[in-house]
């Protein structure tokens, strides 16, 4: 059995993996991503057949938690409260989003 995924796919769910993490580089309050897929209905949808996953742009936001300038600070917030609090991420289910016409 041979199964082959659309390199496309791949690329939009890291990219939508990597913004529900809150890194340093990223200090908006609130942050925004366009992502090709419906990715937060397949996943909070608990579906399992790529076929359910629909190809639709949609704009994806959340309120960073973590939006500290210094290292030290924000690496305390972020990862040793935070993990505990869920400041490090956002769980797909609580994502704001927007489905863009094209």
């Amino acid at each position: 059995m041979q199964y082959e995924t659309d390199p496309v796919l791949i690329e939009d769910l890291i990219s939508f993996q990597v913004f529900l993490l809150s890194t340093m580089d990223h200090k908006e309050k609130l942050k925004t991503h366009d992502s090709s897929f419906a990715w937060k209905d397949f996943l909070v949808g608990g579906k399992t057949d790529i076929a359910d996953l629909k190809r639709v742009t949609t704009e994806y936001a959340w309120e960073n938690k973590v939006t500290l300038a210094e290292k030290a600070e924000w690496c305390y917030k972020a990862i040793w409260v935070g993990r505990n609090q869920g400041n490090y991420k956002c769980h797909p289910e609580f994502l704001l989003e927007t489905q863009l016409v094209t």
